[in-house]
C-alpha cells in the first residue's frame, strides 16, 4: 500500500490497521503465555502502545487497546 504522506486520511487509516493488528498479535502473544506469568504484561503493552501512538492523528488511546485486548484475553 503506498501512503502519501501528505495525506492525513491516509496517514490515519494506515495507523488503524497497523493498531488492530497489533491488538490481534498482543492478544494471541498474551494467551499463549501462561497466565501466572502475566502479571505486568498488560501494563508493558500499555506503555508500547502509548509509545506507537504518541504521534498518531487519532482519538484511540491506548488504554482503550489494553482494556479490547484484556476483554479478549481469558
Amino acid at each position: 500500500m503506498n501512503i502519501d504522506p501528505n495525506s492525513e486520511h491516509q496517514r490515519f487509516d494506515a495507523l488503524q490497521g497497523h493498531l488492530m493488528a497489533l491488538e490481534a498479535l498482543m492478544v494471541e502473544t498474551i494467551k499463549a503465555i501462561p497466565q501466572d506469568q502475566r502479571r505486568d504484561l498488560f501494563q508493558r503493552a500499555k506503555i508500547l502502545v502509548q509509545q506507537l501512538m504518541a504521534h498518531s492523528p487519532g482519538n484511540v488511546t491506548a488504554s482503550q487497546t489494553i482494556a479490547r485486548v484484556q476483554r479478549q484475553v481469558p
